[in-house]
């Protein structure tokens, strides 16, 4: 095996660099409680997840045409809204007082 060669130009070691922050299940991270904090917050959660499951069973029993007739004006108006939320302060504040899920702003 032959010898390993030193280089004398390496570069000098890099400093490390600080460490991440400690996550901490408890913490809120976005301005919600956790799930350890506050049951209610996951109670719905879990029931926005079960009203759309309603979509699939709807659709199925429900004509196509009106299916679309309900769901394109909700989805416009929650897209619509979201946006206002974002874009006007004052309906971001309404929002927020309102539904209390927005998270802050970054």
């Amino acid at each position: 095996m032959p010898p390993v060669e030193k280089k004398e130009n390496a570069p000098a070691p890099q400093s490390p660099q600080q460490p991440a922050p400690e996550v901490r299940p408890n913490e809120e991270m976005n301005g919600i409680p956790s799930v350890e904090e506050s049951y209610g917050t996951e109670f719905i959660r879990k029931g926005i997840h079960f009203l759309s499951l309603l979509i699939p069973i709807i659709y199925y029993f429900v004509p196509r045409a009106t299916v679309l007739w309900m769901l394109v004006p909700l989805t416009l108006l929650f897209s619509l809204s979201d946006a206002a939320r974002l874009l006007i302060p004052s309906f971001g504040r309404l929002y927020s007082r309102l539904f209390g899920f927005s998270p802050p702003d970054a």
